[in-house]
């Protein structure tokens, strides 16, 4: 799987890493910490073709300018395993990259994920993935909206990141608003 992501600057970074070591300690979860870095999703698909995409995600990076994203509540999705996160409120400048990534990743994405099609993404920032028990969803919800999180990050970069089978991340390529490509 790979997946385009934002990652957060200090202090948001060790807020989230904190957020996940408690989560650990309390309830067990302990499968997001072990598999990816603090971040929200833009994009999923199997595999893009990195040749094509490359270029064309350094060509938005250069016309896009940082913006704030709002990260503020807690919420779920209610499956087998709930997976927990933290609400980013949709704003213009997150919503319009958003679609255009989605449109012009489209053609390079074998197998996109369609819950992160523009009709349906949901920006969010994963707390807790798989190995929670929707008998523990409750407290986890209550817990984490008791940390009364009301965050304005500013966006910057964007980053292409590769989940193996043995489910560790590895990144690809990142690039930074207003300039591009920086690895």
């Amino acid at each position: 799987m790979q997946a385009l992501v934002s990652t957060f600057p200090k202090p948001f970074e060790d807020q989230i890493l904190a957020l996940w070591q408690d989560l650990k300690e309390k309830f067990g979860s302990r499968y997001i910490e072990n598999t990816t870095v603090p971040h929200f999703t833009w994009h999923i698909c199997d595999s893009y073709d990195l040749k094509a995409v490359t270029p064309l995600l350094e060509k938005i990076a250069t016309e896009v300018e940082p913006f704030e994203i709002f990260v503020e509540d807690v919420g779920s999705f209610i499956s087998q395993a709930p997976v927990v996160y933290l609400k980013i409120k949709p704003n213009p400048p997150l919503v319009k990259l958003h679609s255009r990534l989605w449109l012009e990743l489209l053609p390079y994405a074998h197998e996109p994920n369609m819950l992160y099609s523009p009709g349906m993404w949901r920006p969010h920032i994963t707390l807790a993935l798989q190995d929670l028990s929707t008998e523990q969803l409750e407290a986890v919800l209550t817990y984490v909206g008791g940390q009364k999180i009301s965050w304005r990050i500013t966006i910057d970069q964007f980053s292409i990141f590769q989940q193996d089978a043995n489910v560790s991340s590895t990144l690809l390529c990142h690039f930074l608003f207003g300039q591009g490509k920086i690895y």
